[in-house]
């Protein structure tokens, strides 16, 4: 195995608990890319979200994967390579079934948040992805295009009830996965990191035995199933360590940097 290309999960990944790279990950990343190295991030924000990182890794014109795989565009260029929304009127049945029972949720359209007001739960949001929400009032009149993602946001003791309750009403019908305990992301049930992370590893030219994915979270695991060695940050849920090829010792904030340097960086 030769790594060619290095696929970064964001929150809880790269990412430490203040929302900064670390400057071992740092420095290890801009390694990597010194000896040629391709290196992109595959996240569940928002393509604006993501693309001041890369900026600050200096990436290059990668492809991004965000929206946990909706939205392909490159990071400098803007390019878009692949988008594949939710259907207007499945997003309406979700958007209904949510504020029938109280529940938190907004959606995304042309890589903007459009919000029902501003709250904590919209506060929180933006303390994570430094993204301004825009508060619309109605969602559903609001609801004019086809949405890269819905988003719930509730108390994390609320989400396997909430989550069971939408699978019964709306059975495969989308992609249902959590970037954190407080977040329920719905796609279109065709899209995940992995088919998104294939589409860039092939545009790239490089074979998926080829690709080192790190990730910590439910969103991560098709991705790090995919690739050829899957990385899980120490801390991760246990069904996202056991489908990994390799949980670094290292607390979270480190285990980027570690992976790299043991599996790419290593004799150099």
């Amino acid at each position: 195995m030769a790594i060619k290309l290095i696929a970064l999960d964001m929150d809880g990944t790269l990412l430490n608990r203040n929302l900064i790279i670390p400057q071992r990950s740092l420095a290890a990343i801009a390694a990597a890319l010194s000896q040629g190295i391709k290196v992109t991030i595959a996240t569940g924000r928002m393509f604006c979200s993501a693309q001041p990182y890369a900026r600050r890794l200096g990436l290059g014109d990668i492809p991004l994967v965000t929206y946990n795989g909706g939205l392909i565009k490159t990071a400098e260029t803007g390019q878009t390579l692949f988008h594949l929304p939710v259907p207007q009127d499945l997003a309406r049945e979700v958007v209904k079934f949510a504020l029938a029972r109280g529940i938190y949720i907004h959606y995304y359209l042309d890589d903007q948040v459009l919000v029902p007001e501003v709250n904590g739960k919209s506060r929180l949001y933006y303390e994570i992805s430094q993204i301004e929400p825009i508060p619309v009032g109605d969602l559903l009149k609001a609801l004019s295009g086809n949405p890269t993602k819905l988003l719930i946001i509730e108390d994390g003791e609320k989400m396997p009830g909430i989550t069971r309750e939408l699978n019964q009403e709306f059975g495969d019908r989308f992609y249902l996965t959590a970037s954190y305990p407080f977040f329920l992301e719905i796609m279109h049930r065709d899209i995940s990191k992995a088919r998104s992370l294939s589409l860039v590893a092939g545009h790239l030219g490089i074979e998926r035995e080829d690709v080192l994915a790190i990730g910590d979270s439910y969103n991560d695991l098709e991705m790090l199933e995919y690739a050829g060695l899957g990385v899980a940050i120490k801390g991760a849920p246990r069904e996202v360590q056991a489908v990994a090829d390799y949980v670094p010792r290292a607390d979270g904030e480190e285990g980027v940097a570690e992976a790299i340097e043991r599996f790419v960086l290593r004799g150099s």
